[in-house]
């Protein structure tokens, strides 16, 4: 029964976390990766020209960040921030989101968030801006906008059975004779 359970397992961890991983920032074509620039605030705002025929589309944000030990206690370093994304003056896309240190000792460490998915309707620029919510616990070493054309939206379906495929799997391996 191990064989199978093993058989399982790697088919729900394709299924599963690496068909999740691989839609979300992986899956469509380069449009282009925008280095961001400080400015008040936060970052210069980047333009991006966008067509219908590249719907839908996706822009990750990347940020490498360091820190030295935390001055207030126990408390992690964070970085506070609101990530707009507008066409024609109008938003779009707007998020609030915050980076939270793994730690409290002096580190180094990089972020990836997904920022939106962009259903494009109308050609045009769009516009993204990234700001501060509040003033920053951690140094930005570099930051970039990954934005992709004709990506796939995970659907939760496949990464559920996959998910279920990994507890039938340790059920097997774990459980079996």
């Amino acid at each position: 029964m191990r064989p199978f359970g093993f058989a399982l397992l790697v088919i729900g961890l394709l299924l599963g976390p690496a068909y999740f991983v691989y839609a979300k920032f992986f899956s469509g074509v380069a449009v282009g990766s925008y280095a961001l620039r400080a400015g008040p605030g936060g970052f210069d705002p980047v333009s991006v020209a966008l067509a219908p025929e590249a719907s839908p589309v996706r822009v990750v944000l990347r940020l490498s960040v360091q820190y030295g030990p935390s001055k207030d206690g126990p408390s992690v370093p964070r970085n506070r921030y609101q990530a707009v994304a507008t066409r024609d003056g109008a938003p779009v896309a707007e998020h609030s989101f915050e980076l939270v240190a793994n730690s409290v000792e002096s580190s180094f460490q990089e972020f990836t968030w997904d920022f939106a998915t962009l259903q494009v309707t109308e050609p045009g620029d769009y516009r993204l801006t990234l700001r501060e919510t509040a003033p920053p616990e951690m140094q930005v070493i570099s930051a970039y906008l990954n934005v992709r054309r004709n990506v796939l939206e995970p659907d939760l379906r496949v990464v559920w059975a996959g998910a279920g495929l990994i507890g039938l799997a340790a059920l097997l391996v774990f459980l079996g004779p």
